[in-house]
Formats: structure tokens, C-alpha cells, sequence
């Protein structure tokens, strides 16, 4: 599958050079440097700076010599300069002569992109000259956005208008007086998750226009956020057919993210997740209600979106139901209402949780001298409780069992277990492995009071809570950890420090960007390619991490141009005010339409109220005080 933004005739998408043939004198030899052609300007200027190997001098140097516009620009300031119709043609000459490789063979250069960034000085002499008289004209130059508009006139009587920029032209055939640069430059900075800020900070330091505030929230509202939710379907419904290929009901995942850090949110988002194919498959996101406690919100969000789930794919796998296991953290809530609401659902712990829980109580003491006889000890316990999950087959009793012969291994006791008075063993009677093991010299002596005052710091953590009954609770084959990879992502999107009202929008980014990189890794265009090390936050410790090629992210160049078609559709109102058409039956609302809306209405009559009501409070109070 070709997942390249979509390309057209480099006349149609470049628009600097789509107008060169209106600023350019007639000169029969001006094709030679055309974009129809090999030797183009922009091969004069790749060769220009020259070999990377070339100091930094040398370049200089080469580029003050063969600047192919530095005479033309010296004509145009000089003062005394009478045009005449001398060869631009030889400038175009030396240009194609020095764009050849070492062998005098012409270099080619292959335009793929659409804009370029210019050098308004070596711009402006291209648009003010006349090709009619060949002198510099004057002009009226405005801007809209990021494009800008020039209207120029010579004294020859001659006036023509140049554009950075194609208006958008609508689908009735008429001309939007917005331009397509302004509505992919949002497009844009919406779906690599930045904010309007970054973008004009940029633009502040090239020195560029750049849209204003009011433009780029009005772009996003109508066109971008809406193209948003087109991809968004679309890619849901590709991840439905997927899904109901495969045939088999889902076992998902789930877990919470709360939109700050602390006990202090407002919002929450719980995502679900397809464990076999790791596709995000649903989302809900709930908001804090007055009075409400941020803790209410993730079990909430839960029983929401698994009911909204499971109605969603009901028959898509024959008479089975769609949903067949949920692996979930240890949230009690949770696990009650599993049981209360959703009886046929397989509810299953996740293994790496108890996991994390465990080890953040565990290292922080790890290099205290009370456990020092025990610190040697310490990884391997950890790695027996994932053996001794995957071991026990989705026995509880036997998992738990396995997990606490640890501590009578450790103690060099590997037999006999039925005799052990500080925990009863009913299915394991023995250690699992071979007598070779036994010739380990670090065991802990029972009858040295520092063993086993450490070996029993150790216990109690192991038994905190209902951590040891919950073993029996842990999925052996899924875990919820993808889904924590999933929350990192999406923080690109919303960060915890700064608050989004729009929490659909920047949800729906979110999952587009991962399943965009799971279709990739689905599909064989995303595999790994190489390795990095990294620091694992809980222990400490270095590691290497698996890296991977980039995405296409074709979701963006999607949304980038349902945003222009969008705008194709918008239908005119009147001068001022533009509409969207979305469908038939929804023609889009304008002001003079929501002046009408009973709903607008009505939302105004409760406004004016709380005025009135808080006028007549102030009233009132000041009245007391006189």
C-alpha cells in the first residue's frame, strides 16, 4: 500500500512557481528553467551550496560569485538603471551551465513537496518585473494568514496580481476568499499536537505572516475538527472489519487516565483495547460533576464504555458474545461492578500492576543494611511471580502457592511443604526444580535473627492487602501495560499540564496516531530496526528499548485534505458569515439561524436569568449595607 501524501502536477501544488510564467519576461529561451525541466532553479541552488565536505568559507565565496540574481538585483536599486530587453536569457544560461555534476551531465531534482519557504528579497524582484517593459513596478501587497496577496503597477500602464497562495475554490464554482495555505497550516499544527502559541513563536522567529488567533479557532472549528471525526469513523469502521474477520470475540483491556496529575481532576478518559490486535476499539471520557470526587470517575467511565461496547460489536461473532475476558487493574470498584453488571464477562487482574505495586514497596528498601542478607534474592522473587502466573495454567490456588514457596526456597527448605507453619501449601508439596539448584550458597540461615528478620520484611509485602488473593485473580496471557504505552502517547495530545475543553477532539488524535502505528505494524510497513537504552522509572535501571521505523501517519495527510474539501462544501450566507454543509438533511446553523434555535433560545433565557438574579443579589446586598 502507497501511504505518500497524495501528489499532483508540480504547476498545480507549487504555488510560487505555478505563477512564474505571469512575472517572467517572454523570452523563447526561458523553458530552460522551468519546473518542466531538469535544469531548474532549484538544481542552481542545491548545486550552489555545493559538497558538504566544503568549508564553510568556501561556500561563501562560490555563492558570492554565482548568485544568478545578484545582477538583476544590482540593476533594480540602482537609481540610473534604464531597462532594456537585455538577456535575463544569460543569466538563465550561466544558471544551466553551472547545474551539472563534474562530467557536465545536467543534475535532476525531483519536486515532491508543495510550499517552499522564500527569501521575500529574492522573491520580490521575480514579481515587480514588468515583462512588457522590463522594469521594476510598483505594488500593494496584503496579507490573510499565512498568504500574501500583491497587485503591481508599472508605468507602462501594464498591472498584474500575484498570490502566495490559491484561494479555496468551492465546489458551485465560486471563489472562497479564504486561502488553502491558511487551513493546511491548522490542519497541520492540530494533528502533530501543538497549540496556537507554538505556532506563531515559530513563525515570530522566521519573521513570517502568520494567521491570527481568530482564524486559526475558526479554521479548527469548522473544518478541521470536523474533518477530524470523518478519519476518525473511518478508521473505527476499518478496525471493526478487522476485528470481524479475525472472528473471534475480543479480549480487551482497559484502564484510566485523568487529565492532571493528583486528586484534582476533572476529567477522565478509559480507553479499551483489543489484546490481540492491540487497536484502541472504544473510548469514554467522563467529566467531574459538581461535588463529585475525582475517584468516582474511572469506574464510571468503565461501566459506561464496556455496556456502549458491548452493544456496539453484539453480533459480530455468530451467537457468542463480543466481549469474552476484560483484564483491568486491581480497582475494587471496578471489580465489584464486573460482577454486579457484567456476569458473562471474564474479569481477569493485571499481572504487571501487582507487579509495579510490589516493586515500588520493595526497591526503595533494597539498599537498606537490614536487607542486605536478602538483596540478592530480591529480582529473582520478582521474576518466580510471572513464572508462577504463566505456570499455574489459570489455577488460583496453585498460583499463590507457587508464588510463596519462593520464601521456603530461599531458606534452602525445598521439600516438605505440607509441614510449614507460616503459610499452608494444599497442591504444592515440593520446589519445581532439579536438584542442581539446591548448591546455591547464598540461602538464609532460619536460626540467624538478621536472615530472617529481612526474609520477613520481604513477606509482608508480598502479603499486603489483598495482594496474595488477588494472584489467583491474575490474567495469564493479557495485560493492560499496552494500554499504559497508549496513555504516554496521548499526553502528546493533552498534556496534564495545560487544560483542554475539547477532550473528544484530542481523544480521537490520540487513537488515530496509535492505531495508525498498529495498522502499520499489521500491515509490515512498521518493523524493528534497531535499539535504545532507556531508564526504567521503578527500578532504576537501564535497559533497552526496541525502536521501530517511522509511521506514514496517513491519517494526517486524511484529515489535511477532508479539512479543504470541507471548505469546498461551505456554503455562503452572506458577505460575511459562511456556513457548513455537512449532509442533506443538515444544512449547518448561522447566526441568523440560531436566532431562531429553540435550544439557542432557550440557552439565552437561562443566561439572562442568572444576570437578572445575580443583579438583583448585588442590589440587595448593597441595599443591607446602606
Amino acid at each position: 500500500m502507497n501511504h505518500a501524501p497524495p501528489t499532483s502536477n508540480i504547476a498545480e501544488i507549487t504555488p510560487i512557481l505555478s505563477n512564474l510564467a505571469e512575472i517572467t519576461p517572454p523570452l523563447s529561451n526561458l523553458a530552460e528553467i522551468t519546473p518542466s525541466t531538469s535544469n531548474t532553479a532549484f538544481e542552481k541552488d542545491m548545486d550552489v551550496h555545493g559538497d558538504a565536505t566544503e568549508s564553510l568559507n568556501e561556500q561563501r565565496d562560490r555563492l558570492d560569485e554565482v548568485n544568478p540574481f545578484q545582477e538583476q538585483i544590482d540593476m533594480i536599486k540602482d537609481p540610473n538603471y534604464q531597462p532594456t530587453t537585455r538577456d535575463f536569457a544569460e543569466v538563465c544560461e550561466e544558471e544551466c551551465e553551472y547545474s551539472s555534476d563534474s562530467d557536465g551531465n545536467p543534475e535532476e531534482f525531483q519536486i515532491d513537496f508543495n510550499f517552499l519557504l522564500v527569501s521575500i528579497q529574492l522573491l520580490l524582484p521575480l514579481i515587480l518585473y514588468c515583462r512588457a517593459c522590463c522594469s521594476q513596478a510598483k505594488y500593494k501587497s496584503t496579507k490573510s494568514g499565512c498568504a500574501l496577496d500583491f497587485h503591481c503597477y508599472c508605468e507602462c500602464g501594464r498591472q498584474w496580481k500575484w498570490a502566495s497562495s490559491r484561494r479555496i475554490v468551492k465546489n458551485d464554482g465560486s471563489t472562497s476568499k479564504r486561502f488553502d495555505i491558511n487551513v493546511i497550516v491548522t490542519s497541520a499544527i492540530v494533528t502533530i499536537g501543538q497549540s496556537y502559541s507554538n505556532l506563531k513563536a515559530l513563525f515570530d522567529v522566521i519573521n513570517m505572516p502568520t494567521i491570527s488567533s481568530t482564524t486559526f479557532y475558526d479554521t479548527r472549528k469548522i473544518a478541521v475538527v470536523p474533518a477530524i471525526n470523518t478519519v476518525f469513523a473511518a478508521q473505527k469502521q476499518l478496525i471493526m472489519e478487522i476485528l470481524k474477520k479475525i472472528g473471534i470475540p475480543i479480549d480487551a483491556a482497559s484502564d484510566g487516565m485523568y487529565d492532571t496529575r493528583g486528586y484534582s481532576a476533572f476529567w477522565c478518559r478509559y480507553i479499551f483495547m483489543c489484546t490481540l490486535t492491540k487497536f484502541i476499539i472504544h473510548y469514554k471520557n467522563m467529566r467531574k460533576t459538581s461535588g463529585g470526587a475525582s475517584k468516582a470517575l474511572e469506574p464510571a467511565a468503565h461501566m459506561q464504555g464496556l455496556r456502549e461496547l458491548i452493544s456496539m460489536y453484539a453480533g459480530y461473532f455468530q451467537n457468542l458474545p463480543p466481549i469474552r475476558s476484560l483484564t483491568t487493574d486491581r480497582c475494587l470498584t471496578i471489580s465489584a461492578n464486573m460482577k454486579l453488571h457484567f456476569p458473562s464477562v471474564i474479569h481477569k487482574f493485571d499481572l504487571w500492576h501487582l507487579i509495579r505495586n510490589i516493586t515500588m514497596d520493595l526497591w526503595p528498601k533494597r539498599n537498606q543494611k537490614q536487607m542486605e542478607p536478602i538483596k540478592l534474592w530480591l529480582q529473582a522473587m520478582i521474576n518466580n511471580i510471572y513464572q508462577s502466573v504463566a505456570d499455574s495454567n489459570g489455577d488460583p490456588l496453585l498460583a499463590k502457592e507457587m508464588v510463596m514457596s519462593t520464601f521456603a526456597h530461599i531458606t534452602n527448605q525445598h521439600t516438605d511443604f505440607d509441614q510449614i507453619t507460616w503459610f499452608k501449601f494444599n497442591k504444592l508439596k515440593a520446589c519445581r526444580h532439579d536438584a542442581k539448584s539446591t548448591s546455591h550458597t547464598g540461602f538464609l540461615n532460619v536460626n540467624n535473627a538478621k536472615d530472617m528478620n529481612a526474609w520477613d520484611i520481604v513477606r509482608k509485602i508480598f502479603i499486603k492487602g489483598n495482594r496474595l488473593e488477588d494472584i489467583g485473580k491474575i490474567s495469564a496471557k493479557f495485560c493492560t501495560s499496552e494500554c499504559e504505552s497508549f496513555n504516554s502517547l496521548s499526553t502528546k495530545y493533552a498534556p496534564k499540564d495545560k487544560y483542554f475543553h475539547e477532550h473528544e477532539t484530542t481523544t480521537r488524535l490520540s487513537i488515530l496516531h496509535w492505531n495508525q502505528l498498529k495498522l502499520d505494524e499489521f500491515e509490515g510497513t512498521r518493523v524493528v530496526v534497531g535499539g535504545k537504552t532507556s531508564v526504567n522509572k521503578t527500578k532504576k535501571e537501564k535497559r533497552v528499548k526496541t525502536c521501530k521505523n517511522a509511521s506514514t501517519h496517513e491519517w494526517r495527510f486524511k484529515i489535511r485534505d477532508t479539512s479543504i474539501d470541507i471548505m469546498k462544501n461551505l456554503k455562503k450566507v452572506d458577505e460575511n458569515t459562511e456556513e457548513v454543509v455537512s449532509g442533506d438533511d443538515d444544512e449547518g446553523i448561522s447566526m441568523e439561524k440560531l436566532k431562531d434555535n429553540e435550544y439557542f433560545a432557550k440557552r439565552m433565557a437561562r443566561v439572562f436569568e442568572d444576570i437578572c438574579e445575580d443583579d438583583e443579589d448585588s442590589s440587595s446586598s448593597e441595599d443591607e449595607e446602606v
